[in-house]
């Protein structure tokens, strides 16, 4: 079945034997994709510069406010936090009966801020805000980038916290070192003792963890997935577990051992270039 790539049909409901389990999973991938880069870069933006700021103000406002709000994200359930926000979004803040960011979905188009009717694009990559760009349909980018809202900042909270702690441990351990002094002593300006000199070493543990968040979150997020009808293969998992889909099963499992095999290989590439000494 591998090797042929015959994966046979799907039996999730409302598809069973009608479609093929490789159209299903293909269809439905792009959208966890989708989810997964735009999170991660919201994640990488935020903890990156949270981990250094905390790190570098050691014990003052920055780092006890920095500490208390990745201890707080990291303790919130993502499934708590997912209906938290839709309860705040859909239905305290609306605008003319309508709430504020849609609830469900890839593509809003019942909200105070979405176009009622964007249009259709065509399919390039399968991602809806690359393709609708490509289409040109700016209505269906809008929309398309609505939706990803409430997911992105519910799948983030938790990945900042964690990301913030691991940048700060590192920075912390890196500007203790012997080499930060001796750039100090030279009088270079702080700014670069820190980010050229320590953040450049500190961005090593980073990357790793960087990097399995990244495989998990293609992996497809369950619990966001499910929390807000997103059509990602997260979601597809969950209805393929309860009707037996042994078929999309192992196709995920197979697609999901390459993403982590994948993501390891480049992250052992991104060492060797940050760092000249380590060499395979």
């Amino acid at each position: 079945m591998v090797l042929k790539g015959d994966w046979g049909y799907s039996q999730l409901p409302g598809l069973a034997g009608t479609a093929l389990t490789w159209d299903v999973f293909s269809s439905r991938f792009p959208y966890t994709a989708q989810l997964a880069i735009i999170s991660s870069i919201a994640t990488f933006v935020i903890a990156f510069p949270m981990g250094i700021i905390s790190a570098t103000r050691n014990n003052k406002l920055p780092d006890h406010a920095s500490r208390l709000i990745a201890l707080t994200s990291y303790s919130l359930p993502t499934y708590w936090f997912g209906y938290l926000v839709q309860i705040i979004f859909v239905i305290y803040l609306s605008l003319n009966g309508r709430g504020l960011l849609p609830s469900q979905g890839a593509l809003a188009t019942e909200c105070a801020i979405c176009f009622y009717s964007p249009g259709t694009i065509a399919t390039f990559t399968g991602l809806p805000l690359i393709d609708s760009l490509f289409s040109g349909n700016i209505p269906y980018f809008w929309d398309s980038l609505v939706s990803l809202i409430l997911p992105t900042v519910t799948l983030s909270l938790g990945l900042i916290a964690l990301l913030t702690r691991i940048v700060r441990s590192s920075m912390m351990e890196a500007l203790r070192q012997d080499y930060i002094l001796l750039a100090r002593s030279k009088g270079l300006r702080e700014r670069i003792v820190v980010y050229r000199h320590a953040l450049r070493n500190a961005m090593l543990p980073a990357i790793t963890v960087s990097g399995f968040l990244f495989s998990g979150l293609l992996g497809g997020v369950v619990l966001v997935e499910y929390v807000f009808a997103y059509p990602g293969i997260g979601q597809a998992l969950v209805d393929a577990s309860l009707v037996l889909d042994i078929n999309f099963l192992e196709l995920y499992s197979l697609v999901i051992a390459l993403i982590l095999v994948v993501t390891n290989l480049s992250v052992d590439i991104l060492y060797a270039v940050l760092d000249p000494r380590i060499r395979y």
